[in-house]
């Protein structure tokens, strides 16, 4: 079993209390700080959008629809879309950034 298969994705995921996130000018990227202990992340727009929706009021699947109904569906199908968004969703979990259901 994959490092992956191992998490099951909460309904809400949200994000860990006191993040501060700074865009970087011209370029497509976000800084995101965990104020609690000094970890910084590197985020490109998308996957930035993806943990601005982890807000505890957001399904994963909404967020999912968001971010399909976002891109370019030419260049992407809806099962990369799923995969991709809970690819990152189990990131986000491993780097600290998103509250760990209880």
């Amino acid at each position: 079993m994959s490092e992956e298969q191992a998490y099951a994705l909460p309904v809400y995921p949200q994000k860990v209390d006191d993040l501060i996130s700074e865009a970087l000018e011209g370029m497509d990227e976000v800084i995101w700080v965990n104020g609690m202990t000094g970890d910084s992340f590197s985020l490109n727009a998308i996957a930035s959008a993806v943990l601005e929706l982890c807000d505890g009021q957001h399904t994963h699947e909404q967020i999912v629809s968001f971010i399909d109904g976002s891109i370019d569906s030419s260049q992407t199908n809806r099962a990369e879309v799923v995969n991709d968004v809970q690819g990152m969703i189990i990131m986000f979990y491993q780097s600290g950034l998103l509250k760990i259901p209880v």
